[in-house]
């Protein structure tokens, strides 16, 4: 029988997101490998994606969700209601027994995702209950690297706690965990006792790699992707005033999130005496727009706070890197350790500062020519080992699954 998976797409709602595009990676994967999918979004869920996706729209709350803004008792009670709604939504909209073959597949899972898919196992007849795969594609938010960046400190209690309930529910064989970080997965396994697995990103690539790598790119310096502090938004104007202020005339895109931020832009820009030239991306095109304008640029820059991307990983890094395209990212971070593993072609800059952003993207842009080149390059490698079909056959692999082809 064909292995089908229950998507479980709690942050799915609109078409920019990368949620959207790993859905139609895992479809489109799970497709080509001879099995099916069923995909759950969140109840604010464009109509549309809906439609085309043939997805149900049973999630009241989004995977970071924030419903306590009290530091004290924010963990605790959002493990709790998160968890409960989560949990609840299964209960209500999912099958109340399962096959074998039959996957539990969460592909933004944290601590109250899994606690509510443990509250919710507890319905199910032991001998009916599916394999469940939770996707950690980050860590929790009072987790930390240490200074050596070789493991994770904080507070695991509730990936302990949640850990035992699954543990007590299902056979170690039809549970997983799986991270993009090998550091995640091992402080994800001591914690919870689970298995987790360190895989690969399921990036989706909507548009033709040899045209877009082919076609004439002209925007200097691209500052795309959502719109938000943990991303350098705040450090966007210091960033292009300093690399005008050197490099005159260079023509920028940049992606803001409404009217209003591109107009505080303009104004303050011109104010600044501005001499380049900038075009705006507003708001949240789909992935096909969005990929179009990514791939007029020749330099990227990912100004991404280094704390939370220390083992976070990065959808559009994944998308510069399968399209040929140098970045400039933050050193000791998830970003940098591809550069380090030789994956991708980028320049590091050390300090979270606008003026380090800054000397970064003028050292690239010296060397835009050769950076560019091996960018290509290492493209296709990227693309071969990065997608949905090679992060489901390691899992599917892990949990003993064969495939009708």
């Amino acid at each position: 029988m064909a292995v089908h998976i229950h998507l479980l797409h709690n942050s799915l709602s609109s078409f920019h997101s990368h949620p959207y595009g790993e859905a139609i990676a895992y479809i489109e994967a799970l497709k080509a490998m001879g099995g099916t999918a069923t995909i759950y979004a969140n109840t604010a869920c464009d109509s549309r994606i809906l439609h085309d996706l043939k997805a149900l729209p049973i999630f009241p709350c989004a995977t970071d969700s924030m419903v306590d803004t009290n530091p004290s008792s924010a963990e605790q009670s959002e493990f709790v209601s998160l968890g409960n709604a989560f949990g609840s939504a299964l209960a209500n909209h999912l099958p109340k027994e399962f096959t074998p073959e039959e996957i539990i597949y969460i592909p933004y899972a944290r601590q109250n995702e899994a606690h509510g898919v443990a509250l919710w196992l507890k319905t199910i007849p032991a001998d009916k209950r599916p394999k469940i795969v939770l996707f950690c594609y980050r860590p929790e938010f009072r987790w930390s690297l240490n200074d050596d960046r070789t493991r994770f400190e904080g507070n695991f209690t509730y990936w302990r706690a949640v850990g035992s309930e699954l543990i007590e529910q299902l056979d170690s064989k039809n549970i997983l965990l799986a991270s993009t970080d090998h550091r995640l997965s091992a402080a994800l396994q001591a914690a919870s006792g689970i298995k987790a697995l360190t895989v690969k990103m399921p990036t989706l690539y909507p548009l033709d790699p040899a045209i877009l790598l082919a076609q004439t790119r002209d925007i200097d310096v691209g500052l795309l992707g959502t719109y938000r502090p943990e991303r350098g938004s705040q450090f966007l104007i210091n960033i292009i005033k300093l690399v005008d202020t050197r490099h005159p005339g260079l023509r920028y895109l940049v992606q803001v999130q409404n009217s209003s931020d591109f107009e505080q832009l303009k104004t303050t820009l011109n104010a600044l005496r501005f001499q380049g030239n900038l075009e705006v991306l507003i708001g949240n095109p789909d992935q096909t727009e969005y990929m179009q304008h990514l791939s007029r640029c020749m330099l990227s820059c990912l100004p991404y706070a280094p704390a939370r991307y220390a083992t976070r990983s990065s959808g559009v890094l994944s998308e510069c890197a399968a399209y040929g395209i140098s970045m400039v990212i933050p050193a000791n971070t998830w970003l940098s350790d591809r550069l380090d593993a030789g994956e991708i072609s980028a320049l590091k800059f050390e300090y979270w500062t606008p003026e380090a952003i800054a000397t970064c993207i003028e050292i690239a842009l010296s060397n835009i020519g050769p950076m560019t080149e091996r960018a290509k390059y290492l493209s296709h490698a990227w693309r071969k080992q990065n997608n949905a079909q090679r992060v489901l056959e390691d899992i599917f692999s892990e949990l003993k699954l064969g495939l009708e082809k």
